[in-house]
């Protein structure tokens, strides 16, 4: 009969390699709720979140990020099948993804109608109201009001799904 030992930096990685794919399996859409309204040139558009997930991942300046994620449809298989961070935001429908921890404001992203629709712009650190704020978890409201952006209010929990390591 033969005994396997695992050294140091192997069993790490393999228990992190566990680890992370267990957390990926397990992964669960958070819950939103709550309307936001952007003014196209063909009128309102509505896009109304349910679904709330935070990913982490370095963004474009290589700078790591969480980004929270808040959807019209479930994207769960789809954040899953992510090997980029990037690719979450392509994957994304109808909805807005908000970026933490760039800068001193948020950047967002709003889409709806398949990505027909698009706005990008920054938002106060005061729009968002946030009851848990951790690198596992963030929960709260995000309001817009004014400008040229979406308006409304949305409410959010939402876990961490994934940790990226390319942008």
């Amino acid at each position: 009969m033969s005994t396997l030992v695992f050294r140091g930096s192997v069993a790490a990685s393999l228990l992190t390699a566990f680890l992370t794919g267990m957390l990926i399996s397990t992964a669960q859409a958070g819950e939103a709720s709550g309307t936001l309204v952007h003014q196209a040139r063909s009128g309102p558009i509505e896009v109304k979140p349910k679904h709330a997930y935070l990913v982490v991942g370095p963004n474009f300046e290589n700078k790591t990020v969480r980004l929270l994620v808040l959807s019209e449809a479930d994207m769960t298989a789809a954040i899953k099948g992510c090997d980029r961070l990037g690719c979450v935001a392509g994957e994304l429908m109808a909805g807005t993804t908000v970026e933490f921890d760039a800068g001193s404001r948020m950047g967002y992203w709003f889409v709806a109608n398949g990505q027909r629709v698009q706005h990008s712009d920054t938002a106060r650190p005061e729009t968002m109201n946030l009851s848990q704020n951790t690198p596992q978890r963030l929960a709260g409201q995000w309001s817009l009001t004014g400008g040229v952006g979406p308006t409304g209010s949305v409410k959010f929990d939402a876990t961490l799904v994934k940790t990226f390591s390319k942008p």
